[in-house]
């Protein structure tokens, strides 16, 4: 292996970097145009913001509606079961005094009562007819 002075010193001697001559630009349209690179998000126009929120604004919109909707039916469909309730109610209250005069009718004593109104008589004697 041979030493070198550099390599024994540990000290590096570098030449000074020539000078770059400097454009003077005077106007921004001389500059030249650079294009922003793909991989950074490039603001979005206000139309195109607004044009891509239209349809998340309209389907909002339609369920929304579709929601009253569904109330109101619901609603009106509340109150016509209400009323079939009440009446349904009203229909039984009916049926049991019904079954009632029925069950009362039928009972002996009430049959023999209203015979006796009609004119009609226990037989003294057994009979058969031929």
């Amino acid at each position: 292996m041979v030493a070198t002075k550099q390599a024994v010193t540990g000290a590096r001697r570098y030449a000074p970097a020539p000078e770059l001559p400097l454009k003077v630009v005077t106007s921004p349209a001389h500059a030249p145009r650079r294009s922003a690179p793909r991989s950074l998000p490039r603001s979005i126009p206000a139309k195109a913001r607004r044009s891509r929120a239209l349809p998340g604004v309209l389907m909002a919109g339609i369920v929304v509606f579709g929601l009253v909707l569904v109330n109101i039916y619901l609603a009106q469909t509340s109150f016509a079961l209400s009323d079939v309730q009440s009446r349904v109610a009203e229909e039984q209250s009916r049926h049991r005094q019904l079954r009632s005069e029925v069950a009362t009718a039928e009972s002996p004593e009430t049959i023999s009562q209203m015979a006796v109104e009609l004119g009609l008589v226990v037989p003294a004697e057994p009979q058969q007819l031929d």
